[in-house]
């Protein structure tokens, strides 16, 4: 019965959602694909495990890995609700924190390209949702065939997948939640010349999962730092891997920052709360947890391009760079930054990754009664038992208000995946204990939203803000042991869509 249970937990971990986007398409109304052509900006931000099968590679080893990128997507209408997207420039940051044999790696890249000549299909529902669905893929390990004549040592196999983006309700902004699990394998020469060519299907050298956060914005015309004023409710998640010593950081920061219309950015002291964990491995699993208002006020600066381009400029080679929408109402940002030791090759031993996501407040929160919001949720997880996990929520989870909008019910299920310590095999985790779990809600002026449970086991407070309109709420979510909170912590950023 074990054995069952674990299989279908996987099984739906990992099929499940590409099941339930097929149906959903299946399913779908065409829409208007007029509505969605032109240029689009693609923000991403995602984390990732990957392991190691040790029977074949004889190596036991596991990744954490990171992952954020800005890409533009030119989007054409095809009529009768169908779509082509184009690749357009792009910008990708890679991180692999990798534990071995010999201790703790990071592998670092950049990849900054034009775009290609690559257009795939897609389609759109009378929501303004966008669906595609991409094929079986193997792909190769990119090499270069001076400095490795054999050519690649590793490819990949990905399943077939469709993925869904959801319009946040004005047209301009949408919301996916990516979800990847691939095979890594050993290569072979099928050709007898030298060089791999194809993935060898008897050599499988692992598995690799990522779970993300992508946001679509549509290109504006016309902007300026003016585009950007006044108070911006602002959460953000930032994820570091560090050599010496080996610990993994998670921070978030949700609060309050005013953008004065001509390139000014400031915070006032205590208007940004952070929340910090440190997971350190040096000599065991340890959790460090930091909770507090920050006192410095901040004082930064900012630029809009004409088409939207944000870059947010915090000093000392702080920037953090991605687009705001059309009208001005979100935006959102990615960083990230290394450090070398100094050495001659230089050796990467601390990388940080950062998403901020922003939406422009008003005085008083909408009326929230019985709404009902879908959930877009990116969580890491860490336990003092070295357990390290990555959750969402599946498609169909919803966070439902009562009549007076001061409790929600989270209705759904927990998916995502972990492994039990940092080279251990990653597996799919299908948490469903059945029952909902009900939050106390509160909200304050400038749209502020807090929902707090405690059930005596978990202990999780959601902080954030609501848009004007009460279409979409950003928010922080931070999960602890109740009783001991150096026992597991989880720590992310989430995005809820009104239904």
């Amino acid at each position: 019965t074990a054995d069952m249970s674990t299989m279908l937990a996987q099984l739906e971990a990992e099929v499940g959602q590409l099941v339930d986007n097929a149906v959903a398409v299946i399913n779908s109304t065409p829409g208007d694909g007029a509505t969605v052509a032109g240029t689009w900006r693609l923000v991403t931000f995602g984390l990732g495990l990957h392991d190691s099968d040790s029977s074949t590679s004889g190596i036991q080893a596991g990744t954490f890995a990171m992952d954020a990128g800005i890409g533009t997507l030119i989007i054409t209408d095809d009529g009768n609700g169908d779509l082509s997207i184009a690749n357009g420039a792009f910008e990708d940051f890679y991180t692999n924190f990798t534990t071995g044999p010999g201790g703790t790696s990071i592998y670092y890249e950049t990849d900054i390209g034009v775009g290609d000549d690559e257009t795939f299909g897609a389609t759109i529902d009378s929501d303004g949702n966008i669906q595609v669905s991409f094929p079986f893929e193997e792909e190769l390990q990119s090499v270069d065939l001076i400095t490795d004549p054999d050519g690649p040592d590793f490819g990949w196999r990905w399943p077939p997948s469709t993925h869904i983006t959801t319009d946040t309700g004005n047209g301009n902004v949408n919301v996916l939640l990516f979800r990847e699990a691939g095979i890594r394998y050993a290569t072979t020469d099928t050709d007898n010349d030298g060089v791999n060519d194809a993935v060898d299907p008897n050599a499988r050298s692992g598995d690799e999962v990522s779970l993300g956060l992508d946001m679509l914005l549509k290109q504006g015309s016309d902007m300026s730092d003016a585009s950007l004023s006044g108070d911006y409710g602002v959460v953000s998640m930032k994820v570091g891997v560090h050599t010496t010593p080996s610990a993994t950081d998670l921070n978030a920061d949700v609060g309050v920052m005013t953008f004065d219309g001509s390139g000014g950015l400031s915070a006032l002291a205590n208007a940004l709360n952070y929340v910090e964990i440190n997971r350190s491995t040096s000599s065991g699993v340890v959790l460090i947890v930091d909770n507090a208002d920050d006192p410095n006020p901040l004082t930064a600066s900012y630029s809009v391009s004409t088409t939207g381009a944000l870059s947010l400029d915090f000093g000392g080679g702080n920037i953090s760079d991605g687009v705001s929408s059309d009208d001005g109402t979100f935006f959102v940002t990615i960083s990230a930054a290394t450090t070398d030791n100094g050495g001659a090759p230089a050796t990467i031993v601390n990388v940080d990754q950062q998403i901020i996501v922003g939406m422009k407040l008003e005085a008083a929160t909408p009326d929230l009664s019985d709404a009902v919001y879908r959930l877009f949720p990116l969580i890491a997880s860490f336990q003092d038992d070295g357990v390290t996990g990555l959750f969402s929520v599946s498609a169909s989870s919803r966070l439902t208000f009562n009549s007076t909008a001061d409790s929600a019910t989270f209705s759904g299920t927990d998916t995502g995946f972990e492994r039990s310590h940092d080279t251990a095999e990653v597996a799919a985790v299908v948490d469903d204990e059945g029952g909902d779990s009900l939050f106390a809600v509160t909200t304050a002026g400038s749209s502020a939203i807090t929902m707090t449970l405690n059930d005596g086991e978990d202990d999780v407070n959601i902080q954030g803000f609501v848009s004007a309109d009460g279409k979409l709420m950003v928010l922080r979510v931070h999960g602890e042991d109740a009783l001991d909170p150096t026992l597991w912590q989880d720590l992310g950023i989430m995005l809820a869509v009104r239904q």
